[in-house]
């Protein structure tokens, strides 16, 4: 009985480690394809699209483009894959930027990519 439940989430476990891997693997063959043939990352054009909103929340103007981009990165990909990328600039944002995008940045129920989603599949 203990053994089965070990299994079942040992899956989910390999199911989520899987999906990080493809959503990192995608933005990145993304952002490689965009500077290639636009000179510009997918997640440069996705921070230029969620300035506003950035802005908007409260992030000050000269951070809200990298704000905006990790923005985008959560709705694209996840959460996971916003929050390494934003331990590569945390300590170039102020307290105020920082704050603002780590709430963002919290795990939602209802986030596509969930681990809730491959539970539903009854792995």
């Amino acid at each position: 009985m203990l053994g089965e439940y070990i299994l079942a989430g040992f899956k989910v476990a390999i199911i989520v480690a899987a999906m990080l891997i493809g959503f990192i693997a995608l933005i990145s063959a993304l952002n490689a394809l965009f500077a290639a043939v636009l000179g510009i990352s997918f997640q440069g054009i996705l921070g230029y699209i969620f300035y506003p909103v950035a802005w908007v929340m409260g992030v000050p103007a000269h951070e809200a483009l990298q704000v905006g981009s990790i923005m985008a990165t959560k709705l694209v990909s996840n959460e996971f894959v916003a929050m390494m990328d934003l331990q590569k600039i945390a300590s170039t944002l102020s307290p105020r930027a920082e704050g603002i995008l780590s709430v963002f940045l919290v795990p939602s129920r209802t986030s596509r990519p969930s681990v809730s989603s491959p539970v539903r599949l009854k792995v």
